[in-house]
């Protein structure tokens, strides 16, 4: 939960940091590869790497990106 939490907390300091950071979080691997292209098409590039995180049984993808 708090995985979920930081996550949570990570996308809200976006609202803040004038369109620099972007994060894509799936649970699907697939959908977050669309998420990712889509937001590199927009000039944003990955920035670590692949987080992944388990959660009752449910898998939980997310990768940050930068301009």
């Amino acid at each position: 939960m708090k995985y979920l939490l930081t996550i949570i907390l990570f996308m809200s300091v976006n609202v803040f940091a004038e369109n620099k950071y972007v994060v894509c979080w799936e649970t699907k691997l697939d959908k977050l590869s669309e998420c990712v292209t889509n937001e590199m098409t927009k000039g944003f590039i990955p920035h670590g790497s692949l987080k992944v995180i388990q959660n009752n049984n449910r898998f939980f993808y997310w990768q940050p990106l930068k301009k």
